[in-house]
């Protein structure tokens, strides 16, 4: 709650914040976002992953995180793709 309330008194000075620490967030899901998740739905994948996650999907993601986050894929590991933020 207290990041909340920091959040909305920038919002008071001005600044523009993207909500995403409680709730919801204040934006829709980009196009691309929401057609994966109709295919995914319509081929019956709605189970949760693996508690170790799903792996071929965290390698295809280390790509593209790695222009904005540190991300890093390591050949072997239990963690195939770990990035923070």
């Amino acid at each position: 709650m207290d990041l909340m309330k920091q959040a909305q008194a920038l919002e008071r000075t001005g600044r523009d914040i993207i909500h995403m620490s409680i709730g919801e967030p204040d934006f829709t899901a980009p196009e691309l976002v929401t057609r994966a998740a109709t295919d995914a739905l319509t081929r019956g994948v709605t189970q949760y992953t693996n508690a170790l996650g799903n792996r071929a999907a965290a390698r295809s993601a280390c790509p593209a995180l790695s222009g904005c986050v540190q991300a890093e894929h390591r050949s072997g590991a239990e963690s195939a793709c770990r990035s923070c933020g």
